[in-house]
Order: C-alpha cells, then sequence, then structure tokens
C-alpha cells in the first residue's frame, strides 16, 4: 500500500526542514544548493488554479536543485489531483521573513488573480538563532 500524499508531503518538508536547521547549525545557507529553476510550478490541467507560495524556510528550496521537488511542487502536484484543476503556483522566496516584515512583503507584491495566497516563514530570529535563545519572544 502506498503512502498516502499528505504523509509524504510532511516526510519530505521535515527532511529539507532539518537539512537547513544543520546548514544554519554549520555557517549558514551558503554550501548548499538552492533552485536555479523558474519559481513557477505548472500543473497542466482544465481551469488552472494560481496560487502564491511566498516566504521564507522550506519555500526557500535550499537543498534543493529544482522548485518542483520542494514544497511548492508537492502542494501544487496534490491541489492538483485534489481538485481535478490545472494549478500554476508561483513562489516567491524571501529568505528572512519574519512575521513582523510580511505586511510590507505583501504589499509589493501585485496578488491579483491569485485564489490562494500562503505565507511561511522560518522559525530563525534575523541572527540565525532559534526564538528565545537571544531574549526574542516568538509570537
Amino acid at each position: 500500500m502506498s503512502e498516502p500524499v499528505s504523509r509524504r508531503i510532511l516526510r519530505e518538508s521535515v527532511a529539507v526542514t532539518l537539512t537547513n536547521v544543520v546548514a544554519l547549525r554549520q555557517g549558514g545557507f551558503g554550501s548548499l544548493p538552492a533552485p536555479a529553476d523558474s519559481p513557477r510550478i505548472v500543473i497542466d490541467g482544465a481551469d488552472p488554479y494560481r496560487i502564491l507560495l511566498a516566504g521564507s524556510g522550506v519555500v526557500s528550496g535550499y537543498g534543493l536543485a529544482s522548485h518542483s521537488l520542494g514544497v511548492g511542487g508537492h502542494l501544487a502536484r496534490y491541489l492538483a489531483a485534489a481538485t481535478e484543476h490545472g494549478v500554476v503556483l508561483d513562489v516567491i522566496p524571501i529568505p528572512s521573513l519574519l512575521l513582523t516584515h510580511a505586511p510590507a512583503h505583501l504589499r509589493s507584491i501585485d496578488l491579483s488573480g491569485y485564489a490562494a495566497v500562503i505565507l511561511a516563514w522560518g522559525s530563525t530570529t534575523p541572527s540565525g538563532s532559534p526564538p528565545g535563545a537571544t531574549g526574542d519572544r516568538a509570537s
């Protein structure tokens, strides 16, 4: 019996996140590959949904050679299969996105035409430390 899609997405997302945590602990993301392909994932189908996935952490795709292998690609394929519609998913990596900066980033993006906007932010402060390690509070 094959693994459910939602469980596979979660497992693969956790694997990428753990890779990112290790990279941070070893001095940053500079040594990890980052996607060099188009940040647009297209799944053919009728009446496609346009989705925007923006943020840091796993959205950035560090450790992967292609956005289609990351969270955006998995989400697009899952959504297309679940809805029987096509999907055009745009990925906008914002490497150091914090919740407090999200409104300013959203104002700079043309959101017209998107059926959904998904924001994701990492769990580190600008210094690369987990929240609370530098006295910051996670909100």
